[in-house]
């Protein structure tokens, strides 16, 4: 990718850190993550770092969120859950169709639908959500599960991976979840170094 391009998403990136760090930071790991995944379907180099650059500004769009939802500590109201619901349409516009290529966006716009067809913002069946976002959805939700959010503490590394593997099959890609447990234990070994 030339370097040009990559000022583009860093520019992205950079409005997403100053607008709440912490959503920035959770950007960071799930691109890690997300990286660590494409690599073991053995996706190309190219494709590897697109993915890298989509699960950096998946969640971009949360600009558009208040930062007393972002950061509320207590269970969000329907209308304050209506409102984050709103991000990834934000984040797919914010995105120029000119300057970001389209599996970049659709990956930004779908990381919320799940392979049962009751995710968000579309509702979409498996079929028809990208690979992208259903990389990015496992990795997603696994650094959610493990890290302190405003509303609850961590949960233990046992917990999450059980609920990643119930989950498999109606949240997420069974492929995609085989690949993250073959990389999952070096990951975890990165995260808490």
């Amino acid at each position: 990718m030339k370097s040009i391009k990559r000022d583009r998403y860093e520019q992205m990136y950079r409005h997403l850190l100053a607008y709440d760090g912490y959503t920035a930071d959770h950007s960071n790991h799930v691109a890690n993550v997300a990286t660590e995944i494409a690599r073991e379907m053995n996706f190309t180099e190219e494709d590897v770092e697109m993915i890298y650059f989509a699960a950096r500004l998946h969640d971009i769009g949360k600009i558009y969120v208040p930062l007393e939802i972002l950061n509320k500590p207590g269970r969000l109201t329907e209308e304050e859950f209506q409102i984050v619901k709103g991000h990834p349409l934000h984040g797919y516009n914010m995105l120029d169709k000119n300057l970001f290529p389209e599996n970049v966006r659709k990956a930004v716009l779908s990381h919320h639908e799940r392979v049962d067809g009751k995710g968000y913002p579309h509702s979409l069946p498996e079929e028809e959500i990208d690979v992208f976002s259903r990389i990015i959805s496992v990795a997603d939700v696994y650094d959610a599960l493990i890290s302190e959010r405003p509303y609850r503490p961590a949960l233990k590394r046992e917990t999450a991976l059980n609920i990643i593997k119930k989950d498999t099959g109606t949240h997420f890609c069974p492929e995609v979840v085989s690949a993250f447990f073959q990389v999952e234990d070096e990951l975890y070994a990165q995260m808490i170094s």
